[in-house]
């Protein structure tokens, strides 16, 4: 039986492609586990350069966001269902979010900003767009560069009590020139004390 879901997800984690299969939108258990298996490999992986202590690989979190991600790119051509079972396929995270599940579900959540811009390019009226971009402000770590708006009620209290999270976030601010959000209040000064002396050179724009 082919694996369209574990394959996707693969394929996109290593060429940050999309490989779209005809409105399949069926996940088997087998998929399930072996996708859980190769996001960890890829975590322990990444986790490496993470600075500090890195948080343990959250296979829930990883899951749930790469299922998210699949269901969310089969939508973007193929799109047979009413909106209820749009929300059913494409749901929210149900447990609690914390440095470890932030992380694990970047791996995939990562994309979603792309799938984004390409959802705006066929109809910027399509409520799947809503419905992606209100995932990403909680996950917003996963959306630095899209561009959300009301950045101004982000929430960053799990952010600020992970060191290695926070560098992180602090870290992808400054590579991805996400001017507008590196002046939000919890990050500033983070952000000034990254730059030092140097801002000027490092990051003309940041002031």
């Amino acid at each position: 039986m082919k694996s369209y879901f574990f394959d996707m997800i693969r394929h996109v984690r290593l060429t940050g492609e999309v490989i779209l299969y005809k409105n399949i939108l069926e996940i088997n258990p087998d998929e399930i586990e072996a996708t859980i298996s190769y996001l960890e490999k890829d975590y322990k992986q990444e986790v490496l350069s993470y600075p500090y202590t890195s948080p343990i690989f959250s296979s829930q979190a990883a899951i749930w966001a790469a299922c998210l991600f699949y269901y969310s790119s089969q939508l973007l051509l193929y799109r047979e269902q009413n909106l209820d079972e749009v929300r059913r396929l494409v749901q929210p995270y149900n447990e609690a979010i914390t440095p470890a599940a932030i992380l694990s579900a970047d791996l995939t959540l990562r994309f979603i900003s792309d799938l984004l811009f390409e959802l705006k390019l066929i109809d910027d009226t399509d409520p799947l767009i809503q419905i992606l971009e209100d995932i990403l402000h909680v996950w917003h770590y996963s959306a630095i560069g899209y561009g959300l708006e009301n950045i101004d009620s982000l929430d960053f209290l799990v952010i600020k009590e992970d060191k290695c999270l926070n560098q992180l976030y602090i870290d992808r601010v400054i590579k991805r020139d996400a001017l507008l959000l590196s002046h939000h209040p919890s990050l500033y000064k983070d952000i000034e004390s990254e730059l030092s002396i140097y801002k000027k050179n490092l990051w003309g724009k940041f002031e």
